[in-house]
């Protein structure tokens, strides 16, 4: 401040301005070694004085260096001490050391935390809790939002044992509303296109093209999955397009499982291409929304998953190729059951493509407006 005080007496204002732009330009570096150095330690008052100096480390001393430009967080931890008195208290001290400037101020704000036996192992602890959690969605031991809640409530537990429970403010503030507005708004758009009857439709298509080949009928709904699910999100596209895929298999009683594999990975890959088709893409793009856009996500996704779709189809229908190629029994009969997919409501189903239209278009021009995407699909629900 002092070199642009004196900056700023006796010149004009434009020379103020370049000499100041090339001041602000320049770097200025504290050296490490002149930084004030926040030591933490548990200690034992063995002299009876009051002093700082007075307190005998009992632990490891932990030390945290402060930044020059910006505040500094500290977690010192001490899992055990030895006391060298057993008769006298222990106290958690901390103090500041300055190597250049003993009488240096600082503000410093602290929360102490007393764990008790359950903080040795409260990493662990955490750790069996994911683990479980994972296990039982995999094993399908309850329904898969019963175990994640459980799970949820287990670490909230967890965290009140060992004296750090958060108020609720706070555990708010963990819950991604941006991912989750995003995804509430793409499945109700979605529900009412599954009111119009367009994916049964887009089904009985695809049965129709394939002309009775099984490996084209698996192409073409893999690809409308993996199409569908860069646009209107993998999730929701897995919910509606799976009951009309197994019906179709039904009528040609045939074994639903590997298509349906074949649907849950092309879906995964084509949910990549976009900031909305994956729950991960989701989150990254809220969180750094103000660095990469809609398009951003296309541009560096797109040629990868275009890579890959050729390699999953074909280690697809090599792993099943027995449910995945050869000829449709009964062709016919299955078209004549299909035949009858018809769109239910053309008012309902021009209105919501347009719609669809809309909110797609809103989030290619993100760039422009910068808005979370969440808005824009809770608006086109």
């Amino acid at each position: 401040y002092e070199r642009l005080g004196k900056l700023m007496m006796g010149h004009t204002p434009t020379e103020i301005d370049t000499r100041g732009r090339a001041l602000l330009a320049e770097e200025i570096d504290v050296p490490v070694a002149d930084l004030p150095v926040l030591e933490g330690f548990v200690g034992q008052n063995l002299a009876g004085a009051t002093s700082p100096e007075a307190y005998t480390p009992v632990s490891d001393i932990k030390t945290c260096t402060f930044k020059a430009d910006a505040s500094a967080q500290c977690v010192f931890e001490w899992k055990e001490v030895t006391r060298t008195d057993p008769t006298q208290p222990c106290y958690m001290i901390v103090r500041v050391v300055n190597p250049t400037d003993p009488d240096v101020s600082v503000a410093v704000h602290i929360e102490t935390v007393q764990m008790g036996t359950f903080g040795l192992y409260k990493e662990w602890i955490a750790l069996t809790i994911v683990g479980l959690v994972l296990l039982g969605i995999a094993f399908e031991v309850f329904h898969r939002m019963w175990v994640a809640f459980c799970g949820a409530f287990a670490m909230l537990g967890m965290l009140l044992i060992a004296n750090m429970a958060p108020d609720l403010p706070t555990v708010m503030t963990w819950l991604d509303f941006g991912t989750l507005g995003l995804l509430f708004g793409m499945m109700i758009i979605v529900g009412q296109l599954q009111r119009t009857g367009v994916f049964e439709v887009l089904c009985g298509a695809c049965l129709r093209g394939s002309k009775g080949n099984l490996l084209y009928l698996t192409l073409y709904i893999t690809l409308i999955t993996a199409f569908l699910s860069a646009w209107l999100d993998n999730v929701t596209t897995v919910l509606l397009m799976v009951p009309v895929t197994m019906a179709v298999f039904k009528a040609m009683n045939r074994n639903p499982v590997p298509l349906l594999m074949a649907q849950a990975m092309l879906s995964n890959v084509g949910g990549t291409m976009t900031m909305i088709g994956d729950p991960p893409n989701i989150i990254i793009g809220n969180e750094l929304r103000n660095y990469i856009g809609f398009i951003d996500f296309i541009q560096n996704l797109a040629p990868g998953v275009l890579l890959a779709i050729p390699f999953c189809l074909l280690t697809l229908v090599l792993i099943f190729k027995k449910d995945l190629k050869g000829k449709v029994e009964g062709f016919n009969d299955v078209v004549t059951v299909v035949d009858q997919y018809k769109i239910k409501d053309f008012p309902l189903f021009w209105s919501s493509m347009y719609i669809v239209l809309g909110v797609v278009i809103g989030f290619l021009l993100h760039p422009i407006h910068h808005l979370n995407p969440a808005w824009i699909a809770v608006v086109g629900a």
